[in-house]
């Protein structure tokens, strides 16, 4: 009872913060990186990809935060900081360039007391779960749930699927929250575009840029987002709308095409790296 009572105080701070800021989460792309290991690590790295590639790229994890360039000392053994400085970074960390970026490292703890409430998280990453801070979630299903609250309050959600996690996450989504999370074929993610919307993009420029190199007998290497090479499967293989749906690529999955002088498909191998 207390511990709810608290996350309604915390809630209620949350919100107030954000409404005081000005809502800045809004005028960036919010990266979330949650997880039980590897949150640092992968935060750290995300950040530093932008930056290599020319991008405004603000961070904020439990080493510290970096904020244009900027970089501020975090208290000791504070990850996610409280309502009030983590929106006050997030305003700071809005830039005057098209795209301004900000990877933002996320306890379970902030998650469940809803201390990120009113963040425009645009990515949820969750890089695995296992069986720790049971002290303060007291179950593995309660640890679950908490961390599953990123992904509900993103436009994309990247999952570790080799992770023991994963299919616990998806039981806590039910099968429409993942559908959504994942995009259905006319069922879009949140703000976003349906499975449906990803085909009508990849298949016309498969047909007038990758086909007709591949009719005159070169190879093409395609490395692509997950969906887009989903839809690119349904093409060739021809799978019906719901099959698509299900359909899972494998990390470290290759699929190799042998296409002919007319465009079919002769064979198809999966490799696994």
């Amino acid at each position: 009872m207390w511990k709810k009572i608290k996350n309604i105080y915390h809630f209620f701070i949350a919100s107030l913060a954000n409404f005081w800021h000005g809502s800045p989460s809004k005028n960036l792309i919010v990266i979330g990186i949650t997880g039980t290991d590897g949150k640092t690590t992968t935060a750290s790295l995300i950040h530093h990809i932008l930056k290599s590639s020319g991008f405004s790229s603000s961070i904020i994890s439990s080493i510290g935060a970096e904020i244009n360039g900027r970089k501020y000392p975090l208290p000791f053994h504070v990850t996610t900081p409280p309502p009030f400085a983590l929106q006050k970074f997030i305003k700071r960390a809005v830039a005057f360039k098209e795209k301004s970026y900000l990877v933002l490292e996320v306890t379970s703890h902030s998650l469940d007391q809803q201390r990120v409430f009113g963040i425009n998280f645009e990515i949820g990453v969750i890089t695995n779960i296992t069986r720790e801070h049971l002290d303060y979630h007291k179950t593995y299903e309660n640890y679950i749930k908490a961390k599953t609250k990123l992904l509900e309050m993103s436009r994309i959600a990247v999952l570790n699927q080799d992770d023991e996690s994963y299919e616990l996450i998806k039981k806590e989504l039910g099968e429409e929250g993942f559908k959504k999370l994942r995009r259905g074929w006319d069922v879009p993610i949140p703000n976003g575009e349906t499975l449906k919307d990803v085909y009508n993009r990849t298949v016309p420029y498969y047909e007038s840029e990758i086909l007709p190199k591949l009719k005159d007998g070169k190879n093409v290497l395609v490395s692509a987002h997950g969906n887009s090479l989903r839809a690119l499967v349904k093409y060739l293989d021809g799978l019906s709308d719901s099959d698509v749906e299900n359909l899972e690529i494998a990390t470290g999955e290759v699929i190799i095409y042998q296409i002919d002088e007319n465009g079919k498909v002769v064979s198809k191998e999966i490799r696994k790296s």
